[in-house]
């Protein structure tokens, strides 16, 4: 028998993979993957990055985001060039393409927001919303806890 809080993870859980089950193929209908318009959205709002970097934004491993940006560079979402200050690094940045696409990530994103609010009502958005960021402040606080004690 299940307990509350395994209830509520196995609830959050569900609505993840709806979510993902949902998206992914109007993800694949544009050429993105997931996680891509995350690191597009980062690049576009932050400015060109390092793969370290960017690795760290999304909480991701450093391999991981190797692939993405391969991937991305290869699509032409991306333009990758070494970094003038440290020949060891290369410098990511979005490029028109990749803006372009983002763009029509968005529709897809404003859509599924619409999808939410259809559902909730203005107080349960509100209530979602403040949730939400509670957890994920406490979840970046521990996060950053266990790379300092990781050092």
């Amino acid at each position: 028998m299940q307990n509350d809080n395994e209830k509520m993870i196995g609830e959050f859980y569900k609505c993840i993979k709806y979510l993902f089950k949902l998206e992914y193929p109007k993800f694949e209908k544009i050429g993105l993957h997931p996680g891509q318009p995350q690191l597009l959205k980062a690049l576009y709002l932050k400015g060109p990055k390092s793969q370290k970097e960017l690795a760290n934004m999304l909480l991701i491993s450093c391999p991981t985001t190797a692939m993405m940006i391969k991937r991305m560079e290869k699509q032409g979402f991306i333009d990758k060039e070494q970094d003038k200050n440290d020949l060891r690094k290369s410098i990511i940045r979005i490029n028109d393409k990749g803006i372009k696409i983002l763009e029509e990530f968005k529709k897809i994103e404003e859509e599924l927001e619409q999808n939410f609010r259809s559902v909730l009502e203005q107080d349960e958005q509100e209530t979602l919303i403040r949730l939400l960021k509670k957890l994920n402040a406490s979840f970046y606080n521990k996060y950053n806890n266990c790379l300092e004690r990781d050092d």
